[in-house]
């Protein structure tokens, strides 16, 4: 509903193929772990992330990792490593905006043209709504990342084919879900969505068949059948179902 279909987002958007043919720049927030790319349901066929991203990287593509880890990127992509709080990426994002915004390098019109609550949403941003604007200052105190850096990496986003990517980690936490979406919006206001190389990538990484080309096609398995039941217990809730046996808990 927030950002289109899930399947598609994940498995039939940007490839990898893209990112070494057409790539620019690539922001990644959390990373894109090789260990994480090795791991698939149903087995993987060939490892083609580390190549890509040596092969984009050799045409002059510029991949920047922001999270507290260095090792989140392999050494292939040649990263600059932006050293941010954990938890503090949407903060980070929104300056990135703000930047984008107080300078006029937002598209306007694949905003007016692509998304809705646009207006909404600058105003907040502006800090029209509650009186605190999302600029870089703002969010240096939060994301422990200098202001003129975050200032300075939003322009290099502006004009160039830039690839936003967001890992499943930070979604593994409270109001995870607003560094997805806020990811979006980034790509949103870059205007790079739907083109060969840029936009939005989610997960992109995580594992071994997102950012296939041939993705589509299901891998050999035998027939599953159908679960006859349809009820099911959150993963992050097992322990508590265990610990407290016919009791309820938050989902």
């Amino acid at each position: 509903h927030v950002i289109g279909d899930y399947e598609d987002l994940v498995k039939r958007n940007v490839s990898w193929e893209q990112i070494a043919d057409h790539s620019e720049i690539v922001l990644a927030f959390g990373g894109m772990a090789l260990k994480n790319s090795m791991v698939a349901g149903g087995s993987i066929s060939k490892h083609v992330e580390r190549g890509a991203m040596d092969r984009a990287r050799a045409r002059g593509c510029q991949f920047v990792l922001v999270g507290p880890l260095r090792g989140d990127l392999p050494e292939e992509a040649g990263a600059e490593w932006v050293s941010s709080n954990p938890g503090s990426d949407t903060a980070l994002m929104m300056a990135l905006v703000h930047t984008l915004v107080v300078n006029g390098l937002h598209d306007r019109e694949f905003l007016a043209r692509c998304t809705v609550g646009w207006p909404i949403f600058e105003r907040y941003l502006l800090g029209e709504t509650d009186g605190q604007p999302k600029d870089a200052a703002w969010a240096a105190a939060i994301a422990g990342v200098p202001a003129d850096a975050i200032t300075a990496l939003a322009t290099r986003l502006h004009g160039r084919r830039a690839l936003i990517v967001v890992a499943h980690a930070l979604q593994r936490a409270e109001h995870g879900e607003q560094p997805v979406w806020m990811g979006m919006v980034l790509a949103a206001a870059l205007g790079q969505i739907g083109l060969p190389g840029g936009g939005y990538g989610y997960g992109l990484g995580a594992i071994a068949y997102y950012g296939r080309r041939y993705n589509a096609v299901p891998v050999p398995t035998f027939a599953q059948g159908r679960n006859g039941v349809s009820d099911f217990i959150p993963v992050a809730r097992i322990a508590d179902m265990l610990l407290n046996p016919g009791t309820s808990y938050r989902y």
